[in-house]
């Protein structure tokens, strides 16, 4: 049982990447996915089927054999979150000595101190333009690689670490995400690694949203 759940955390670091994991776990098991758009034909009793919405949430239900005067609902429920970082709307920041950071807001009750000196990657949904322009193509991004570092400080330039000292999430909590060459490297240097990773054309007809957990 431990096993398989750090095999789901692993594959799951984002809610979006967790429905899709549930999603190959309850279709494994025999359930069926239901189009919330379409009338749901007749059920029977042992019926297994789920559904998703905004490719974050997923329920699942099965159909008791025992009429509901008998044995009534059994509900289940589960909130899958955690602490993490979002990448805010052009979040390039290139700072002294071609330094690349990028911009990021703190999501939830974070230990700000457990994520200095971590490999950290990227994941979420994007958004892909297509010649609808009503119906965009939805994507999930698990890049499964080291790609920023928010660093600690060196001890002389703060030496009270080791006292306790009080972290800014706007200041101190920033992810490096590399040294650049040239400043050119920088303009949408994000948006094209993620391209790249969906094998796409970077460009305004192609990315338009990328929305981390």
């Amino acid at each position: 049982m431990i096993n398989n759940l750090l095999k789901f955390l692993d594959a799951s670091p984002v809610n979006y990447l967790a429905v899709a994991t549930m999603e190959e776990m309850l279709s494994a098991a025999g359930f069926k996915k239901l189009d919330p758009a379409k009338p749901i034909a007749a059920l029977q009793s042992g019926d297994q089927f789920y559904v998703t919405k905004n490719d974050s949430s997923l329920y699942a239900f099965r159909l008791g054999r025992k009429s509901l005067a008998e044995s009534g609902f059994k509900i289940i429920c589960a909130h899958c979150d955690s602490p993490t970082f979002r990448i805010k709307p052009n979040p390039e920041m290139l700072k002294e000595g071609n330094v690349l950071q990028l911009n990021t807001e703190v999501y939830g009750g974070a230990i700000l101190s457990t994520w200095f000196d971590r490999p950290l990657s990227l994941a979420g949904r994007v958004i892909l333009k297509t010649a609808n322009p009503l119906h965009p193509e939805t994507r999930l991004l698990h890049i499964k690689r080291p790609l920023l570092q928010i660093p600690n400080l060196a001890i002389h330039f703060n030496r009270q670490v080791n006292d306790g000292v009080k972290l800014s999430k706007q200041k101190d909590m920033i992810p490096v995400m590399g040294i650049l060459k040239d400043k050119l490297e920088k303009d949408n240097l994000l948006l094209n690694l993620i391209a790249s990773e969906l094998n796409v054309a970077a460009g305004d007809n192609t990315c338009l949203h990328f929305r981390p957990q």
